[in-house]
């Protein structure tokens, strides 16, 4: 995963402007932005946490849109074969 991508490279701060510590909230960083959610309770801090969050934010919205490209092309086969019979 891309945490300990945070933990070597990069800074990530909460609201109050302190660098967090630890494996749990890097992760759940991590998993806020790459669902693109991201809450605001956690900021990166300097450029290397910049360039890790929006690769993670793409590979999120990435990952959405193919799961939902997966789903429509799903549903319409199942339409095109009730349409044949």
């Amino acid at each position: 995963m891309v945490c300990p991508l945070l933990h070597v490279f990069g800074s990530v701060v909460n609201g109050d402007g302190i660098e967090i510590q630890g494996t749990w909230k890097h992760f759940y960083f991590s998993a806020v932005t790459l669902t693109t959610l991201g809450y605001g309770n956690l900021v990166p801090n300097d450029i290397f946490a910049e360039v890790i969050a929006t690769i993670q934010s793409i590979i999120g919205f990435m990952g959405f849109a193919i799961l939902a490209g997966v789903v429509a092309s799903i549903a319409l086969k199942r339409v095109e074969l009730q349409n044949k019979n």
